[in-house]
Formats: structure tokens, sequence, C-alpha cells
């Protein structure tokens, strides 16, 4: 009788298994056949990949499909915008099964990715394809029957070791952003995000006109962000951004409105110590950082208002305030310190 009912049990599951086992070879060819049609639906832009793997244990119940060598190339600018050695998605298993449900994807994972966005002196970019999608409205009924189409009910998104460059040599403003990471979780949909995330950059540089302003700078953020997309409203609530080992406060919104875009940013530290000051200083954040000796007080807050649009010196009111007192500093290896530093 025992054996009877571990036979009951057991066969069933066996054949559960073998079919998911089997899931990826049957549908794999649809699923490749829906990436490429959806991947190069987008104009001036040429995306390819190697090859796409499916797997049904991974993400289970949901299917999950890998894009590896994903690569993504201008059609008629001068530079290439990504290359990315995995890119996941995990799709609900009945929007596979459905003639008539769109494709929906559920999470999305990201590993081993450089980007790269850069401006000409002329002005020129890489990623002029994504304005001139814009303007291109798609026609009522451009949709073949038949194909499917893709939507987007988001529970997370994870990029692993992302290397982001903004290269704009029309204004000598440059950032790199070296093994980036970031986790996030909520809602997604195609009209509004509502989600927590946190973020992580080990090494961090920027420099305007030919100075450089951070060196390997570390940054870590954290918050609750969201985003209208159909309203063009995004907001950041309960953020803190760590530079290094200053930590600060940050709430921000930013509306598009036609030409202009509103902002509204307030930030203020969260530690006054005149140390997390200093480990900004390129060249200062050393190794041996926590031994440095300091004493001293340090705040800044700041707030950026109003609007930028294309009127010639028009811009969003600032206001920042900041002040040392009584600060020192002296290095384990020096001997001697700087003492009485005071600035408002």
């Amino acid at each position: 009788m025992k054996t009877r009912t571990l036979r009951l049990f057991i066969l069933p599951l066996l054949a559960f298994i073998l079919v998911l086992a089997l899931f990826p070879i049957l549908f794999k060819g649809k699923l490749e056949e829906i990436a490429r049609a959806e991947l190069n639906k987008t104009t001036g832009i040429i995306i390819s990949f190697d090859r796409l793997s499916v797997n049904a244990f991974r993400h289970f119940p949901n299917i999950s499909a890998t894009l590896h060598g994903l690569s993504l190339n201008t059609k008629d600018t001068f530079d290439s915008i990504a290359s990315i050695k995995q890119a996941r998605a995990a799709i609900d298993l009945s929007s596979i099964l459905s003639k008539t449900k769109p494709l929906t994807i559920t999470k999305i994972i990201i590993k081993d990715a450089s980007l790269t966005f850069r401006i000409l002196p002329s002005g020129a970019s890489n990623f002029d394809f994504i304005f001139a999608e814009r303007r291109t409205p798609q026609k009522p009924g451009s949709l073949k029957p038949g194909k499917k189409k893709i939507s987007a009910r988001l529970s997370s998104i994870v990029l692993q070791n992302m290397n982001l460059l903004w290269d704009d040599q029309s204004t000598a403003l440059r950032f790199f952003a070296e093994n980036l990471s970031l986790m996030s979780k909520g809602d997604y949909n195609e009209d509004w995000f509502h989600l927590t995330l946190a973020a992580n950059i080990p090494k961090f540089n920027f420099s305007y006109g030919g100075i450089d302003y951070m060196q390997n700078v570390k940054i870590g953020a954290r918050g609750l962000l969201e985003m209208n997309i159909s309203e063009q409203t995004y907001r950041m609530k309960n953020g803190e951004i760590r530079l290094n080992e200053l930590a600060t406060s940050l709430e921000a919104e930013i509306r598009m409105k036609e030409e202009a875009m509103y902002t509204d940013l307030q930030f203020k530290t969260k530690e006054n110590s005149f140390k997390s000051l200093l480990s900004l200083l390129p060249h200062a954040y050393t190794e041996n950082f926590s031994e440095v000796k300091t004493e001293g007080f340090f705040d800044l807050e700041g707030s950026i208002k109003g609007s930028i649009d294309t009127i010639p010196d028009h811009f969003p009111s600032v206001y920042l305030r900041g002040s040392i007192r009584d600060g020192q500093f002296n290095y384990p290896d020096l001997p001697l310190g700087i003492m009485g530093i005071n600035a408002t």
C-alpha cells in the first residue's frame, strides 16, 4: 500500500520535472524569435546577441530566458552604446503559452555590462536615436497580426558589475562609475514605478572643464523611487547618498513639462564630522584613512528649485549653506597636522 501511494506521488512528480526539462527545447525557438523581433524595432540602433538560453527551474514558476553577448550599436553615429555579457529575464509561464496574452516579464537581471554615453564637440551623440524614436509615433495597427507584444510587470531589477561612462566633449563633463551594482524591488509597469532601491559604486570619477573633482570616490545610495511615466514625474523619498564617509539625506522631485524641466531637490548632511568632508578630497581617502586623527564639525545643506528650459540664462534658484568649525587633521605618517580650520 505504501509502495503504491509512493508511486502515485513520484510518477506525476517525475513527469512534471520532465516537462520542465523539455520546456527550453520546445519553446526556445519561439522566445528567440520574439526577442530578435522586439530588439530590432528601435529606429537607428542595431541590437544583437550571440545566443539565448532558457531555464525552467531558476525562477520557477516563471521561465528564465538569458541573452548572452548582447550588444547595442548605433547605425548612423560613431560609437557603440552597450556591451552586456548576460541579460536575464523571468517570464510569466502563462504568457508564453497564451496566444493572446502579452509576453509578461517579471524580473530583470543584468550582469557584466559596459554602457557608454558620448557627446561630440559638435553636439552629436551616440544616443540621438532615443529622441528620433520619440518623434516617430507608432502608427495604429502597425503591429503585425500574430506577433507577440511584450509587457512589463516587474517586481525587481538587478544590475551586477556594470561600468557606466558619460563623456560630454561639448562641455568637458565626464564621469565614470566602475563596477556599479543596483538592487531594486517594488511594482513596475508601463506607466509607473514604485520601488525601493540600493546602489553601490566602489569607484566613481568626475571631472569638469579638465579639473578632477572626484577621484575613486566610493558611493552608496538608497531610497524610495516613484516614477509616473505618463505624467513624466519622478520623485525620490527618504533618500540617502554616501560619498566615502559623507552621508547626505536627499528628497527630490523632477517634472517634465514640454520644453522645460521643473526641479525641486533638497539635501542635508546626516553626519557633521569634519572627517566626513576630508574623505572627499582627492588623494585624501587612502587605505589608512581610518588612522587619520581629526577634530571639528562640518555642516552642509542646500536646495535646487525651479525650472530649467530653453530660455537663455533661465536657471532654477540654488541655496547652499556650509560651515567648518574648529577643523583639524593629522595623518599618521606626517609629523605635524593642520589645525584651526574654520569656514562659512
